[in-house]
């Protein structure tokens, strides 16, 4: 006797067959000789049970980027789901603080924060790394935790700051990085296999919004430097040339 079945079916009467798992051992008897079943429509159902569900941000360029690369190249078991159905969640420059009790629910956040962790921390970390004279920034691979940018760290990227590069000018470079780190990093955070450090506390700093609102109001800074018949504030434009800020 044999049970039709669609799909590849495994004879439980075939002494030469093994599947390792001693699954089949009950129905290895005499009684059985010959009987086929069919064991594929039980994987695929296991299989859809076990679906990893992941969700990329989508809400900028680079993140609505790499959700395309994203569904090309999803691991086996893994399907890009609606936000509030993730298991493993990715935020790329998403710009939206995340509740807790949307973390605590979820397998694993991950976050590719433009900035290097612990030193920038926040919001405007790109400006700041350009007013505090720094020579490099880059993109901090890293658990999302209830802290802002706390998590540990998976990976940084650095990329360097040129002397005639603006914040803009550093967000191309940070997108070109974030792409090539998500696609290296998917797989392996989608299946949990990874390794991370915790950041060091006695190095960090976070700059918040309202830091970088006060920062752009230079008027206080021109008037400290109306001084005359001394010269007056100034900046170097993209072609070198000095344009002085008046107090007027």
């Amino acid at each position: 006797m044999a049970i039709p079945c669609r799909a590849s079916c495994l004879s439980l009467g075939n002494p030469a067959f093994r599947d390792g798992s001693g699954f089949l051992d009950g129905f290895r008897h005499p009684n059985y000789a010959g009987i086929s079943v069919c064991l594929d429509n039980a994987h695929e159902a296991q299989e859809a049970k076990f679906v990893t569900k992941v969700h990329v941000t989508d809400t900028t360029g680079i993140g609505a980027r790499c959700k395309r690369w994203a569904a090309e190249h999803l691991p086996k078991g893994a399907a890009l789901t609606p936000m509030d159905e993730c298991e493993i969640f990715f935020s790329v420059f998403y710009k939206e603080l995340l509740p807790e009790e949307f973390i605590a629910s979820r397998r694993k956040c991950f976050n590719f924060h433009g900035g290097i962790l612990p030193q920038y921390r926040g919001s405007g970390t790109f400006n700041w790394a350009i007013l505090n004279g720094e020579k490099e920034t880059g993109i901090t691979l890293h658990e999302i935790d209830n802290r802002i940018d706390h998590g540990p760290v998976i990976e940084i990227q650095k990329f360097p700051i040129e002397p005639t590069d603006s914040t803009a000018d550093l967000f191309v470079k940070a997108e070109a990085t974030i792409f090539e780190m998500f696609k290296d990093n998917f797989a392996r955070l989608v299946a949990l296999d990874y390794t991370a450090a915790p950041q060091d506390e006695k190095r960090a700093k976070l700059y918040r919004r309202q830091d970088l609102q006060n920062a752009r109001d230079l008027t206080r800074f021109a008037r400290a430097f109306h001084t005359p018949p001394y010269e007056q504030a100034y900046y170097y434009n993209k072609k070198g040339e000095k344009k002085y800020i008046e107090w007027e």
